[in-house]
């Protein structure tokens, strides 16, 4: 998702000044994410938070998070959560998060079709057209480097 989606299509690695690693995930895989939660723990993560306001009640009475954060090793590690939902008409992934932009949904072939992309030498799984999010995202010259930015080297 976002800046580290763009930059491992864009570059191999992470675009800008990266503060998070964005990650997302289907709404019906959440519970197998909370029941890794004592891993992660085990496994040094020293924060997971719900960020205020980012709790849903679900019609038959169960909390459902629209938004995880946890702390690994330093890195702050933010995973959004995609519902599938009709949107004028359209069957789609559609970012629970997501208040009046529909900017991170994804058409669902995109995401039940998911392509591996590399970044730093390891494989990650992204929609299988990434580039059409990316342009949603960052505009039509999404490919073309901010020169401002900074690059993380490739190791």
């Amino acid at each position: 998702m976002g800046g580290c989606l763009l930059g491992a299509v864009r570059q191999g690695a992470f675009a800008g000044r990266p503060k998070d690693v964005d990650l997302g995930i289907k709404e019906h895989q959440v519970s197998k994410l909370l029941d890794a939660v004592p891993l992660l723990v085990k496994h040094g993560a020293t924060n997971i938070i719900v960020p205020a306001g980012h709790v849903e009640i679900k019609p038959n009475g169960q909390r459902l998070k629209k938004r995880l954060h946890i702390i690994l090793d330093g890195i702050r590690i933010d995973i959004e959560f995609f519902r599938k939902e009709k949107y004028h008409g359209i069957e789609m992934w559609l970012n629970i998060n997501r208040k009046t932009s529909y900017i991170n949904d994804i058409s669902i072939p995109d995401l039940e079709n998911l392509k591996p992309v590399k970044a730093y030498g390891k494989t990650f799984m992204s929609p299988a057209n990434p580039e059409i999010y990316l342009e949603k995202y960052y505009g039509k010259n999404w490919r073309i480097p901010d020169k401002k930015q900074f690059f993380w080297k490739k190791n």
